[in-house]
């Protein structure tokens, strides 16, 4: 009987590999959220705070796979993979996370200064107190939640055709390499939750 095994190839070489397959994590990712948001908006919109919680989710989610960092995002190779509309949607989804989600800079909330008083003694007593309203939109509409679905699935066969030929072309440095020097590749342990290091950057694959 035959034993197949692996042995970690932490090399600079597979870091694109790498970084193609966490994105392809987040992109299926997003939609197992559109869909579980989707399944609890059949009798309506779920509570504001639901909604809000994974408006946020989907579009954190799916925005993580074209932000660089330790890995490379998806760039222009990959956007031009997606329809006019499919691109607008994109940018528009962006934006939602950037200007909405991650910072208060649009115009889909606002907070409002009140001075109140009472219209009939306005004029014996003045203003009475102060108050601070604040407006928002809660979150992705539904049409919203089907753009990300068809955005994540487009892009998700460029990433699985990048994802092959990364295996390609690293399979061929592999058979290069003295089988030797293979299987003695020293080998990071495999990652465990330490809140204590939350601050710190991970290593590059």
């Amino acid at each position: 009987m035959a034993t197949y095994t692996f042995v970690h190839f932490e090399h600079e070489e597979a870091a694109a590999l790498a970084g193609l397959q966490s994105i392809h994590y987040d992109l299926w990712s997003a939609i197992q959220l559109c869909e579980y948001f989707e399944s609890q908006c059949q009798n309506g919109y779920p509570p504001s705070e639901i909604t809000d919680a994974f408006s946020t989710a989907i579009l954190v989610r799916y925005s993580r796979a074209f932000v660089s960092g330790v890995r490379k995002g998806l760039g222009e190779d990959a956007m031009a993979s997606l329809s006019v509309g499919q691109r607008a949607n994109h940018e528009r989804l962006r934006a939602f996370r950037d200007k909405h989600i991650a910072h208060s800079v649009n115009a889909f909330e606002d907070t409002k200064v009140q001075a109140r008083y009472c219209e009939e003694r306005v004029q014996q007593e003045g203003i009475t107190a102060v108050s601070a309203a604040h407006y928002r939109v809660v979150g992705l509409s539904s049409r919203d939640v089907c753009d990300v679905m068809e955005l994540c699935k487009a892009l998700l066969v460029y990433v699985d055709a990048k994802i092959e030929e990364e295996k390609k072309r690293l399979l061929s440095i592999l058979r290069s390499m003295p089988i030797a020097d293979v299987l003695s590749r020293a080998a990071s342990p495999l990652l465990v939750a330490d809140h204590s290091k939350i601050g710190r950057r991970r290593a590059r694959p």
